[in-house]
């Protein structure tokens, strides 16, 4: 069949998932350019696309094997062989990014070994990019609006490192704050902005302000 590498798609992509990779790609495909690897669109000529839909490109005239096409919203598996043409450096750098990147909603696969030497230039080069650990920041940059919205909800101390965070003492909608160290970074929240590991949300900050100390644990009441 061809050297060849396998996407189960579990789950769309979120927004800032897809900026992420969509911004990862852009910056592959120029260092692939600049390496000498020629990236062209998915049928093989033309400039690769990578749009706010799909990620879709091939290798230029000769390299040309099969199209790879990864799009934002879906739910399902396919495959790209590559048969080790030059190309493969790009498509198997957006996959290992992507995959770190939302593990919820890709997973990989691959007739070569990931963690090993088939996939190294792949894992080199987001290194050298930078690209290595694509988990997003949880210090925003909007803490004063974050703040402001934290300002306005009920904090309670459920033991255990777990706090319960409503819009106010009748609130039928809460969520749940998790809080096991004094480091922010690690705190989770089952609310849709931070349940997949997403930036810091105003219900964490909430925690933070009702402890009255910085980010530090709040004591027990």
């Amino acid at each position: 069949m061809g050297y060849t590498h396998y996407i189960s798609r579990a789950a769309d992509f979120g927004a800032a998932e897809w900026a992420d990779i969509t911004a990862a790609a852009r910056t592959i495909i120029r260092a692939c350019e600049g390496r000498g690897v020629r990236v062209a669109g998915p049928h093989g000529y033309g400039a690769p696309r990578v749009t706010d839909a799909e990620i879709a490109l091939n290798g230029s005239v000769d390299d040309a094997w099969e199209s790879f096409d990864l799009t934002r919203e879906t739910a399902s598996w396919s495959f790209c062989k590559t048969n080790r043409a030059p190309y493969d450096l790009a498509v198997t750098a957006i996959l290992l990014y992507a995959a770190r990147r939302s593990p919820s909603a890709i997973t990989i696969d691959s007739d070569g070994e990931i963690d090993g030497a088939d996939w190294t230039p792949a894992r080199e080069l987001l290194t050298e990019l930078g690209l290595a650990d694509p988990r997003p920041t949880r210090r925003p940059v909007n803490v004063a609006a974050l703040d402001a919205r934290a300002a306005a909800l009920l904090v309670t101390w459920d033991g255990d490192g777990m706090f319960s965070v409503r819009s106010g003492s009748d609130a039928t909608t809460w969520y749940e704050v998790v809080a096991t160290t004094d480091d922010p970074d690690t705190w989770t929240c089952t609310c849709h902005w931070a349940e997949h590991g997403g930036v810091m949300c105003s219900h964490v900050r909430a925690v933070i302000r009702w402890g009255g100390h910085g980010d530090a644990l709040p004591a027990a009441a």
